[in-house]
């Protein structure tokens, strides 16, 4: 039975899976059928739905940050007749032969970019195509596609996989706050019956309308307690332009910390919102790796005002975790916001209660990426219980034939307990995922 509220969808269509091959290194392509997402049966076998590590009694493998592939008609299949016009969708632009994602009126991903973003271990050779004749639906089997995902994740070893959008990461680009709500819980309540199919192995994040700050923290409620999510995430870029300090946010922030409920801030290459990747794009889109300091300076900006105007302060129990960026940049976070709010200017410490270095362990928590060389640095200054790991799968960060064999290289030798912490045990504890 559908659950009260949520959107009758349709099966999407035929899609073309584009991975390496794990052996052979070469392009292969298999016609998938997504099925999206009828109500799962509640009857499957146990045995198929037991995660590898419980099975075999090995250290758990979380992704704190994996990306599912929403069908590119979700918006458009299922709002309000008013928003037929400018739901968020998935065009195809003859002009620059390529796709580009739009939505209120404003282009989120211009053309041909918007074709790639699935794009996980594509051939050297069809990256340098990136976006030119691509479609969206070429993206791999797994990103559309629980069970697929949950075969692709058994080949990695990754037991569970916390799941954040595509597509959905930029409805904090619309500006019109009853859309933003309605597309929020849309892309939630699919979201829901997605992870539902294979409950044992994905987790879902909702998505907030922070552009009506009542009505996301009342969604944040919906999401956790009827549809069992275990977060909600915002853009660290402004909404309405107000930033994420803004008063007008923290009926949110109460919300979720009434509930024990983390806050993971993720970033999003693109958009119409303020952020470094609306203010440097025009002279650094053709600065190769741009994405190095977008993504960076977007989360710096909102962890620092969450701290230095006394968010965190406010609410002393509410868990922030800030994704897809790395985890080397914190040591210089820790030494500069120290030095400038405690030696510089202890007037603004003053407001504060405890040194920034003291509140962002107290409640941050930094998703690392699988390659990582600073980790065994960032543990010295943390310790090992504030770092989680995240494939970033199926986008474009996703390169090596193996995420899980990329953090296993990077953490060995440390002690085992701090292996555990990191390879899964940090993800169960913050964002309260029962195994």
């Amino acid at each position: 039975m559908r659950k009260p509220g949520a959107p009758r969808l349709r099966p999407a269509a035929i899609a073309q899976e584009a991975a390496w091959g794990e052996s052979t290194g070469t392009l292969r392509h298999q016609r998938f059928a997504i099925m999206v997402p009828l109500p799962p049966s509640r009857t499957r076998d146990k045995e198929s739905s037991m995660s590898p590590a419980a099975a075999a009694r090995k250290p758990i493998v979380v992704d704190g940050d994996g990306h599912l592939l929403e069908p590119k008609n979700l918006w458009t299949e299922n709002v309000s007749r008013k928003f037929k016009e400018i739901a968020p969708r998935v065009y195809w632009d003859e002009g620059k032969k390529g796709e580009g994602y739009i939505a209120d009126g404003g282009v989120i991903i211009p053309a041909p970019r918007a074709g790639d973003v699935g794009c996980a271990r594509w051939s050297p050779n069809r990256r340098r195509l990136m976006g030119v004749g691509s479609r969206y639906d070429e993206g791999p089997a797994a990103g559309f596609d629980p069970d697929a995902r949950a075969r692709e994740n058994d080949r990695e070893g990754i037991d569970i996989a916390v799941m954040y959008p595509t597509l959905g990461l930029f409805l904090g680009s619309i500006e019109n706050a009853e859309l933003a709500v309605e597309c929020c819980r849309i892309y939630n309540d699919w979201l829901a019956d997605w992870c539902a199919k294979q409950p044992k192995r994905f987790v879902g994040i909702a998505a907030l309308p922070m552009q009506d700050p009542k009505a996301a923290a009342k969604e944040a409620r919906r999401c956790v307690e009827k549809l069992g999510m275990r977060g909600g995430f915002v853009r660290p870029n402004p909404y309405k332009g107000n930033w994420l300090h803004n008063p007008v946010f923290d009926v949110v922030w109460a919300e979720l910390q009434d509930m024990n409920t983390p806050l993971g801030i993720h970033p999003s290459a693109g958009g119409v919102g303020m952020g470094a990747m609306t203010f440097y794009r025009t002279d650094w889109g053709r600065v190769p790796g741009y994405k190095v300091f977008s993504f960076l300076f977007d989360n710096y900006f909102a962890l620092t005002s969450l701290v230095n105007t006394g968010v965190l302060d406010r609410f002393p129990k509410l868990k922030v975790i800030v994704l897809e960026s790395g985890g080397g940049w914190v040591l210089h976070w820790l030494d500069q916001m120290d030095h400038w709010l405690c030696e510089v200017n202890p007037q603004d410490r003053d407001r504060l209660s405890a040194d920034p270095s003291k509140i962002f362990k107290r409640q941050v928590y930094i998703s690392v990426d699988p390659d990582e060389k600073s980790v065994p640095a960032v543990i010295k200054v943390l310790g090992d219980k504030k770092l989680i790991w995240a494939s970033d799968y199926p986008h474009t960060d996703v390169t090596a034939p193996s995420v899980v064999a990329d953090v296993r290289e990077h953490i060995k030798g440390m002690p085992r307990d701090t292996q555990r912490r990191l390879l899964g045990r940090n993800a169960l504890d913050i964002y309260n995922i029962r195994n």
